[in-house]
């Protein structure tokens, strides 16, 4: 659920967001969204202790909840408030299967140069990340456990301690490397992918607790992924199109999890008497084309394509001591049709 809050605020990032601080603010939101999960484990760890498994497992749709009534009462909408009749014509629109082909039409339409190519690049390289990210989280324990004899305490403890980190380096480094170094988006996430690969390879020969520490100290810099990704991708779509543009991205990007969870899981019932690290091991080999995706990126402009189209107007407007009134009557009229 996190996650749709991330996705609202790209899709709300024409109105809010500084073409140049694109990616410092998705470094903020990628740090909040870090901050719920150390939340959720400190909270969810202290209940499950006191009261088990039930009052845990209601602390989430509690949360949703007040978190939907937040967003109906408090928060003022941009947009004029929806007219009565058109209020079901908008719920039927949640469920419809036509929001989904718009937003396939819109990402595979033809675009200048290799513009569509990366759009969809982008879309794997984010699929990608989240797949081997959440899907390995699934084996950590079982992994924790068979090398290190850790209990459920330990490794929850372990991975409240690495979250904080995380999310201290994110809100730290990424704006850094954003804004002070000025570094390209692509620059960004090639710095992140070779974080988390050396994640998953220092861990998949974590033999050694040290080393578990030390693989998971490596991929402090992984967010830088996500974050270059959503900058960049909405640097490459007009600004109507953003929308829907991020809502394949968050469809396809939604699925991952469990696909990840499942293959991961599977890879490590098999390899975990003679390899228990061999899912990791795979995980980093599956993202070494993303780095090659990330080095050619590295080669194109960093311009948004909103302001481009916005420097080009600019470039053929008139000007207006070259305007007579009646010029004025039929530029206003061409604006209306």
């Amino acid at each position: 659920m996190g996650r749709v809050w991330v996705l609202l605020g790209d899709m709300n990032q024409k109105q809010l967001f500084e073409i140049k601080s694109r990616a410092s603010r998705f470094a903020v939101l990628e740090f909040f969204n870090i901050s719920a999960i150390v939340v959720g484990n400190l909270v969810g760890g202290q209940v499950y202790q006191l009261y088990g498994y039930l009052p845990v497992m209601s602390i989430s749709p509690t949360s949703f909840g007040l978190g939907c009534l937040y967003v109906i009462f408090c928060l003022k909408d941009t947009k004029p408030p929806i007219p009565s009749e058109k209020r079901l014509e908008m719920l039927r629109d949640l469920v419809s299967v036509d929001n989904i082909k718009q937003s396939y039409i819109t990402c595979s339409k033809k675009r200048p140069g290799n513009i569509r190519l990366q759009i969809w690049l982008l879309v794997w390289i984010g699929c990608c990340q989240r797949f081997t990210d959440m899907g390995t989280l699934a084996i950590g324990f079982p992994f924790a456990r068979k090398m290190y004899r850790w209990t459920v305490t330990e490794f929850s403890n372990a991975s409240i301690a690495f979250y904080v980190v995380n999310a201290a380096v994110t809100i730290v480094a990424m704006p850094l490397l954003s804004n002070n170094l000025k570094l390209h988006e692509a620059a960004l996430g090639l710095i992140g992918m070779l974080s988390l690969i050396s994640k998953m390879i220092v861990t998949a020969l974590a033999y050694k607790e040290f080393m578990f520490y030390f693989a998971w100290m490596g991929g402090t810099l992984a967010n830088g992924v996500a974050i270059a990704v959503r900058s960049r991708l909405s640097k490459l779509v007009q600004r109507e199109e953003l929308g829907r543009t991020f809502s394949l991205f968050g469809t396809c990007e939604s699925f991952t999890p469990l696909l990840g969870s499942t293959i991961f899981l599977q890879i490590y019932n098999s390899s975990n008497r003679f390899f228990p690290g061999l899912a990791f091991a795979a995980a980093g080999v599956f993202l070494v084309p993303c780095v090659i995706i990330f080095v050619w990126m590295m080669q194109m402009p960093t311009v948004s394509l909103a302001e481009f189209e916005r420097e080009d107007e600019m470039k053929n407007a008139r000007p207006l001591e070259t305007i007579s009134s009646s010029t004025y009557s039929k530029l206003q009229e061409e604006k209306v049709y």
